[in-house]
């Protein structure tokens, strides 16, 4: 009995010990009815990597390249100097929803210059004119990650991080707009937000970008599983369930937990 106590306490220290965890950022995308374009960087044939939505396929310009170093199996490997894949606008044909939405990605950066965009969207490489969202690094407005949105200037939102704290490692970033304003999320924690509600003001923008912008301000690294959505989705974290081998010791652990609390109380 007294093993059998000793076993259940471990097991409510392992389960009230567990990281938090979010589906949505433990395996790879899949369709729903909310995503505009999705791009899991597996593969290209010819220079062009498939939207799984099956409407923008991208093309990839300069030295990016397909490799097997994804989050996910492969990924979109850049270094930073002219590298990008086009997408055209991905709101058009068919018309989607653009007075909310989101874009993600997972990053992996070997870099952090002061000028730097994952996913922005307006007109072409080199054009210098973004019209649209903007998942990055501008020096002009921060030296942090923010997402800002162009609506008769942009619309910022920051995360308070800067770009070096998050070289060297994967994480998951975001942005959305919609009635919560403007947000920026971090491995599906809300870093920041701006309480504006407005979307971008030309649904006819010219071409959304993976890893750089119209400015040409490039991403060094690796970029995997882009998802662009006509939701204002919520990545925060949920707790993790207990596994079906452990459910015969939920009362038992309630209990211990109650217990815990009153205990620090």
């Amino acid at each position: 009995m007294r093993k059998f106590i000793v076993f259940i306490f471990a097991a409510a220290v392992l389960l009230m010990s567990a990281p938090n965890g979010n589906a949505l950022l433990t395996v790879p995308y899949t369709v729903d009815a909310n995503t505009v374009a999705l791009y899991h960087l597996d593969s290209e044939t010819g220079g062009v990597t498939p939207d799984s939505v099956g409407n923008h396929d991208g093309v990839l310009y300069g030295n990016a390249q397909i490799t097997g170093s994804g989050k996910f199996g492969s990924g979109l490997a850049l270094d930073g100097n002219g590298d990008y894949v086009r997408l055209g606008n991905v709101h058009q044909n068919p018309v989607k929803d653009y007075t909310q939405g989101s874009v993600e990605a997972w990053v992996n950066l070997t870099g952090s210059p002061s000028y730097m965009v994952v996913l922005g969207s307006g007109t072409e490489y080199g054009n210098n004119w973004d019209d649209g969202w903007f998942l990055g690094r501008h020096g002009s407005y921060s030296d942090k990650l923010v997402f800002m949105i162009w609506n008769g200037g942009w619309n910022i939102a920051s995360s308070e991080m800067t770009l070096e704290s998050l070289v060297g490692g994967w994480h998951h970033l975001a942005g959305t707009w919609g009635s919560k304003g403007i947000e920026v999320w971090v491995d599906g924690v809300l870093k920041g937000t701006n309480p504006t509600n407005v979307a971008p003001s030309n649904p006819n923008y010219t071409t959304a970008l993976i890893g750089t912008d119209s400015w040409t301000w490039a991403t060094p690294g690796t970029i995997d599983e882009v998802r662009i959505s006509d939701i204002q989705r919520d990545f925060t974290a949920t707790a993790v369930p207990l596994p079906a081998s452990l459910l015969f010791l939920a009362p038992g652990l309630a209990v211990i937990a109650g217990l815990r609390r009153k205990l620090k109380a």
